[in-house]
């Protein structure tokens, strides 16, 4: 028990100097086999567009502005959550998407976070809940009832939805100051 701590503490302060944060995950939705609640959802340019449910995404193929809305269970936001992920694979492109979260006003606001010019490869858009909302309502701060995707473009774009997720990132500072206490707490026991 004598060197556990320490060992403990120097772990916890290697994992912030040397590798990413950890982070805790809650999925909103994972696009696998995603059927969209009907075709009354889909507007703009995607009602016309080629639409894709596949085993592990949902992919749109079009050219100009569209989008889907889809309900989904009434979701609590879990404490803590401070940033949404979004993976998406882009192989006709680049493309403007857009994630809006959304609840009545009753139960926590509406979020628009904007990607801009996606370019062709897969990548994880990344948008931190409170200050890259871009609408002026406040961000979702209780529960979850729908979302849309929205995609533009002004040529031919391809979009693979993988996965969309709200995730708590420690600060990296939190992190090291516990590592540092428990470095601190050791050395006061040993002397």
């Amino acid at each position: 028990m004598k060197n556990t701590l320490p060992c403990l503490a120097a772990s916890a302060l290697c994992a912030v100097l040397v590798g990413p944060a950890a982070h805790a995950s809650f999925v909103l939705e994972d696009f696998d086999n995603f059927a969209p609640f009907g075709p009354g959802n889909y507007f703009g340019g995607w009602s016309a567009a080629v639409a894709t449910s596949g085993p592990t995404g949902f992919t749109i193929d079009t050219t100009g502005f569209g989008g889907l809305f889809e309900a989904i269970e009434t979701t609590p936001v879990p404490p803590g959550v401070d940033t949404l992920e979004l993976d998406v694979t882009v192989t006709q492109g680049p493309v403007n998407i857009i994630f809006v979260t959304d609840a009545t006003p009753a139960f926590g606001g509406q979020g628009r976070y904007f990607f801009a010019n996606v370019p062709v490869g897969s990548h994880t858009l990344t948008a931190d809940l409170a200050l890259d909302n871009t609408l002026a309502t406040s961000p979702l701060t209780e529960l979850i009832q729908f979302f849309q995707i929205q995609a533009e473009f002004g040529t031919p774009y391809t979009v693979t939805f993988d996965e969309a997720r709200l995730v708590v990132i420690p600060e990296p500072a939190s992190l090291a100051g516990l590592a540092l206490g428990g470095l601190l707490v050791a050395r006061r026991r040993r002397a």
